[in-house]
């Protein structure tokens, strides 16, 4: 997924990967922290990777939450890594 198109007109790329879960299509929506698009943030990193959020994982961060619209079915995400 790319060319992400902010409010400002600012358009960035990011490689963005799923797991257990469809990637989105046109129209669908996916929300994820403001702080994962900074470039100056050290949370910035490519890629991102995506899974179905499990409610029973402690270790969780506020920026590793996500959610995507697909469909019209709300997907709770969160970010894994390696």
């Amino acid at each position: 997924m790319e060319n992400i198109c902010f409010k400002k007109g600012e358009i960035i790329s990011l490689i963005l990967e799923f797991y257990g879960v469809e990637n989105p299509n046109i129209n669908d929506l996916l929300f994820i922290n403001e702080k994962l698009l900074d470039r100056s943030s050290e949370y910035f990193v490519q890629p991102y990777a995506f899974t179905l959020y499990d409610e029973n994982d402690v270790r969780m961060i506020e920026e590793d939450i996500a959610g995507m619209v697909k469909d019209g079915k709300h997907i709770a995400l969160k970010r894994v890594y390696g």
